[in-house]
């Protein structure tokens, strides 16, 4: 088989020939190797025609190779230097055109059938490269869309699931401070009102207000997890969305191979074309040739709607990782959100710790004077009122929070459904196609 450069050479070759070629190459040996180097070439080249319309009538491949490296080892042996080499692949090929040109003149029979095989073995050759363009793309999309989803599924449902027991153990902090805010404000009206009870009272609000402070700590220790979680999130959706950025890459390149194959494709319809006018041109002697020719032109149409087929697929696949590119923006948009509101309910249970232990520590101190004690009851009421406000709004934010990972988890479970079904569309069609 020839390669895709060798055959676009061969074509050139064949358009830039003359009707004097014969004439032409005498006169390149003549201005290259002298006349003496020519008449050898001859004699030696003539020695080999009879073998060249063999083996180009039955089969173009390894035999004429095989042949062609004889005639090197025989050049060499003439003394033909390294430098020369390619204006003597170039007389080789001139020989073999020459056989084809005169066995065209003199009969039509041998050539036609020598053409007919070729045709056959370039049309094997890529057909057979189309199958297997075909099923490396097929892989390679399965590949790696599969490998995304199994990232985005493993990695992200894992956070998820993280920041869901965090808010939960979150949302039990809270309801346990709003129920010791309660407690303190129980507390300090019973103060209030029974001053004979001010030492029990004060007792009751320093265990109140330490409980309380130790809610506190804990709702902070929790929502640092909460948001490390959403951190490590944040990592995967940058780490998926490097992914999305190699799989559009690597379609790229595919489609460029896409592209070179409908070149290609061209190249072999306007052959096609060239060879089903000479067919013309010869009359009933080409009606073999230009049988062959329909054939070429059949099979680059084949090869223009497999590359279509082959397109509308990548398209697909881009259409996908956009929609993966999108799914990674709205989840990094939701975690910056998750880690704004984490940070601000961090923040106020610290301030409220401080302001609890010092709450606490003059409670102590309260117990030198019934007055004394009345004045921080009424601070520790309005504290407590504050702490009952902010347990409010801290299960208030952890409910909206616990609502955005809901709707997170939903909208990957749509999008994965989507990119499942794109897949099942995708595997369809390439079926349809097939068959």
């Amino acid at each position: 088989m020839f390669s895709a450069s060798e055959k676009e050479i061969a074509s050139r070759l064949l358009a830039l020939l003359s009707p004097h070629f014969d004439a032409s190459i005498e006169k390149l040996y003549s201005a290259t190797f002298g006349r003496d180097k020519l008449n050898r070439d001859r004699q030696l080249h003539r020695d080999e025609q009879a073998k060249y319309r063999m083996l180009f009538a039955l089969q173009f491949d390894a035999d004429y190779v095989a042949a062609k490296r004889r005639i090197v080892s025989r050049a060499n042996q003439h003394n033909v230097l390294l430098a020369d080499y390619p204006l003597f692949f170039l007389e080789d090929f001139s020989n073999f055109l020459s056989v084809i040109v005169s066995r065209w003149k003199r009969r039509w029979g041998p050539v036609d059938e020598a053409l007919r095989v070729f045709c056959k073995l370039m049309l094997t050759d890529i057909s057979y490269s189309i199958a297997r363009f075909d099923e490396a793309i097929e892989l390679h999309t399965s590949e790696r869309i599969g490998l995304v989803e199994r990232a985005f599924r493993s990695g992200i449902a894992e956070r998820i699931s993280a920041i869901e027991v965090s808010m939960g153990d979150i949302s039990g902090f809270s309801s346990e401070l709003s129920a010791k805010a309660g407690e303190t404000l129980c507390a300090v009206a019973g103060t209030q009102r029974r001053p004979e009870q001010v030492a029990a009272s004060v007792a009751e609000i320093v265990s109140a207000t330490r409980a309380f402070g130790a809610s506190c700590a804990e709702i902070t220790v929790e929502t640092a997890n909460s948001s490390r979680a959403a951190d490590e999130a944040g990592a995967d959706c940058d780490d998926i969305a490097g992914n999305v950025a190699m799989l559009r890459q690597a379609n790229g390149r595919i489609g460029n191979v896409v592209e070179l194959i409908r070149s290609l494709a061209a190249q072999t319809n306007l052959l096609a074309l060239n060879a089903t006018i000479e067919a013309a041109r010869a009359g009933e002697a080409g009606r073999g040739f230009a049988v062959v020719a329909a054939e070429v032109k059949a099979l680059a149409t084949a090869t223009n709607s497999a590359t279509e087929t082959i397109r509308q697929g990548i398209e697909e696949v881009v259409g996908a990782s956009l929609a993966i590119d999108d799914a990674v923006g709205q989840l990094g948009s939701t975690m910056q959100a998750m880690q704004a509101s984490a940070r601000l309910v961090a923040a106020s249970a610290a301030g409220q710790h401080g302001r609890i232990e010092a709450v606490a520590a003059q409670a102590e101190t309260s117990s030198l004077g019934v007055d004394a004690i009345a004045r921080h009851a009424a601070l520790v009421e309005g504290l407590a009122g504050e702490a009952a406000i902010l347990a409010r709004q801290t299960d208030e934010r952890i409910k909206a929070t616990s609502r955005l990972a809901q709707e997170l988890e939903g909208s990957i479970a749509v999008f994965l459904g989507e990119v499942a079904q794109a897949r099942a569309d995708r595997h369809g069609s390439v079926i349809r196609d097939a068959s």
